[in-house]
């Protein structure tokens, strides 16, 4: 109680800052790499003695959520973790925007070139994601947030434009399940997949629309595909001879859509 009072408080430390739920972006993972000198990752206390530390890391990130942004935030907190072999120590962690894409909108300035560009993101941050995700070997609880592109066509000059998400379907067929089949002490796992304007900040702030309605993505073809993904991470595990709990989720807005849980 008194160690995680002292977590709670002391707010100089990059680790104890939000704790137990640790948010990093891309611009707070910039600032610690700027700040790095003056904000240690851990909180000097940890840094006492060696028995200190071995007592306090596993209150500290055992009790934490790490909460990445994006992939690439991801792999860049890991490495940083990894130097001092404290990525060991986490136990939850949240993924969102694995694909790359939240936030992106691409526009059709040539038939199919959107999508190519959208599926080459998707395919170095999948790769990015395969390769970083492993390294995270004891983890015991992960949630994959996955996001659909969105592609805006314009229709009538600079005055209507359409906006749709892309296939998701096609952005699953580069994700890499083993990657997550490697994490041997995993007990929980769920993918979710955020459809339509949901898988976007304030899509107005870059382009103007006269219609304020994004059209959603196919609900059922996309719980279809997570259905697909987590069934076959669930034999995975299954071969193994391993009882990992596996769920499917379908969110739009606030609201989860449908959901199912592999047992």
């Amino acid at each position: 109680m008194v160690y995680e009072q002292y977590f709670l408080d002391e707010k100089h430390s990059i680790a104890c800052q939000n704790w137990p739920h640790l948010r990093f972006s891309k611009d707070h993972e910039r600032s610690i790499r700027v700040k790095r000198k003056h904000s240690p990752f851990i909180p000097p206390f940890c840094l006492t003695s060696k028995s200190l530390r071995s007592e306090l890391l596993p209150c500290l990130l055992e009790a934490a959520h790490f909460d990445f942004g994006d992939c690439t935030t991801l792999s860049r907190i890991m490495l940083s973790l990894e130097a001092s072999s404290l990525h060991l120590h986490v136990r939850k962690a949240t993924t969102k925007n694995v694909e790359g894409q939240q936030g992106l909108v691409f526009l059709e300035d040539e038939p199919g070139r959107s999508e190519k560009d959208a599926h080459e993101l998707a395919q170095r941050c999948n790769k990015v994601y395969s390769s970083t995700i492993k390294h995270f070997s004891r983890l015991r609880e992960l949630n994959a947030t996955l996001h659909s592109p969105l592609l805006c066509t314009i229709m009538n000059g600079d005055t209507t434009i359409s906006v749709r998400a892309l296939s998701f379907e096609m952005f699953l067929h580069d994700f890499q399940p083993q990657a997550i089949l490697g994490l041997t002490e995993l007990q929980k796992l769920s993918i979710i997949k955020i459809s339509g304007s949901a898988g976007t900040y304030d899509i107005r702030s870059q382009i103007k629309l006269n219609d304020t309605n994004l059209v959603e993505d196919d609900k059922s073809s996309n719980l279809t595909a997570i259905l697909h993904l987590c069934r076959q991470i669930k034999n995975g595990f299954t071969t193994q001879g391993r009882n990992v709990v596996v769920k499917a989720c379908l969110q739009y807005g606030q609201k989860v859509y449908e959901e199912r849980i592999f047992l």
